[in-house]
Formats: structure tokens, sequence, C-alpha cells
């Protein structure tokens, strides 16, 4: 029997999942081997589950990725600037904290907004934008997390499906 460990396999020991294979010569079928050797056969109806809860997660992950890179805008008593949130302006901002930390008269004089106007950030406003990233970003990983937690909850494919981000 040839033995293929897989997050949605058939079969389960030791808490893990696999598909078992018959090669040439078997003559037990996958099932009598698995029961056979201590392995566990998983229901049918756990296995569509399994896949439903993974596709779910997936799509949810995306969804999060998506509004992560996506930025947004600060709050109109913050200036109400749109922040990007891409990897590249967030690592140019964080390289901006760190020399707006150990220099409090630290500028950069010509950052570049998403309407494409030139405007010059200083210490303070850095640390501003840096923390408001850091918070977006937090919150868009809590959201993944509930929803993850709310589909390992979730009993069945239509309640899976009925959470979205």
């Amino acid at each position: 029997m040839k033995i293929d460990e897989r997050v949605f396999g058939r079969f389960e020991k030791d808490g893990k999942r696999y598909n078992l294979r018959r090669e040439e010569g078997d003559t037990q079928r996958p099932r009598q081997y698995a029961e056979a050797n201590g392995y566990t056969v998983i229901p049918q109806e756990q296995l569509v589950l399994d896949r439903a809860r993974d596709r779910q997660k997936r799509d949810i992950a995306k969804a999060r990725y998506n509004e992560e890179m996506g930025g947004f805008a600060l709050p109109a008593e913050q200036g109400g600037m749109f922040v990007r949130t891409d990897a590249r302006s967030r690592t140019l901002l964080v390289g901006a904290a760190m020399n707006a930390t150990a220099d409090p008269a630290y500028t950069v004089p010509n950052w570049k907004t998403e309407e494409g106007t030139f405007i010059t950030l200083d210490a303070p406003t850095i640390g501003l934008l840096y923390a408001a990233i850091q918070a977006f970003l937090a919150t868009c990983f809590a959201k993944e997390a509930g929803l993850s937690a709310a589909i390992d909850a979730a009993a069945t494919v239509e309640e899976i499906q009925a959470i979205s981000y």
C-alpha cells in the first residue's frame, strides 16, 4: 500500500491524515488495510466540512490581504489623508519612523501622497502614520482570526459559506 500524507486524506492515524493507494500486487483494499493497521476512516461528511472550511479560510485570507494592501483614510481629525499600505509604502514608512525616533527633528521633505502631491512629513506625523498603520493591520488580522474561529465552530457547509470577510 502506498501511503500519502494529506491534509484531506480519508484515513487518520496519530493525528495525521493519509490517503492510501493500492500498488501492484496489493490484495487488500485501502479501507481493509487501514482498519487492519490502526488507521481510522474519516466519514465523508467530515471531509466535506473540512474542505469547505479550508476553502472559506483561503477566501477570507485573500480578502484580508487585499484589504491589508489597499490602504485606508485617516480620520478627518487626523488630516483625512489616504494612507497606502502596500509592502513598499510600509517599508518606506518604517525607515522614516526609525529615523524620526532617533531624531525628533527628522523630516521627509517630499513624501508623495495617493493624490500625487508632495508633502513634508515631520517626526510627529511620521509617528502618527506608523501607529495608524499598525492599528489598521492589527484590525485586519483580528478580523480574519475571528472569522477563522467562527468557521471552525460552524457545524454545516451552509454555516461555513455564510461567513465572509
